[in-house]
């Protein structure tokens, strides 16, 4: 009941990827929405999944990408975005194997590699004045930066001008 809904997705790219976790939220919670969501990454970074965790993880992903060669559309989009981060098309076929053969260790290794609190960054949109109480000791603690939308600069790692 805290968010209206949660997502994430990736993407990925020959120089690096980025990871896109979101939520809804009433203004009021979006501190501890934003809390919650970088908590549950850099948590993967400290301990593997469950295994029901990575079970689950590895079916929807299995299932995504069976569904990925539906259409001519898409399966022109799987190939092309391959090819776009320099890897042989013949991982195409391999992907059931790979993604089966990873464990919760490397998994873990991963996430603590690259999901570090220095590289996080978290974004809220909204009414800022209702959200201020919660978002006041992330500013105190420099963890969080307030100000116009004109500032904001999503091709700088600080997001910021």
């Amino acid at each position: 009941g805290l968010a209206y809904g949660a997502f994430s997705g990736a993407a990925s790219h020959r120089e690096g990827g980025i990871l896109l976790a979101e939520a809804q939220t009433k203004s009021e919670s979006a501190a501890e929405v934003a809390g919650l969501l970088r908590e549950e990454l850099l948590r993967l970074g400290r301990e593997p999944p469950t295994p029901q965790e990575l079970a689950a993880r590895r079916a929807l992903l299995l299932g995504s990408y069976g569904r990925q060669g539906e259409t001519t559309g898409a399966l022109a989009a799987l190939v092309a975005s391959t090819w776009v981060r320099g890897q042989p098309l013949s991982d195409l076929a391999r992907y059931g194997e790979r993604m089966l053969s990873v464990t919760p260790q490397q998994m873990n290794a991963w996430a603590a590699a690259r999901w570090t609190p220095q590289v996080l960054r978290t974004v809220i949109a909204g009414d800022t004045q209702a959200a201020a109480p919660g978002l006041k000791p992330l500013l105190q603690a420099g963890d969080a930066w307030s100000g116009p939308l004109s500032q904001v600069d999503f091709d700088r790692a600080t997001l910021v001008r």
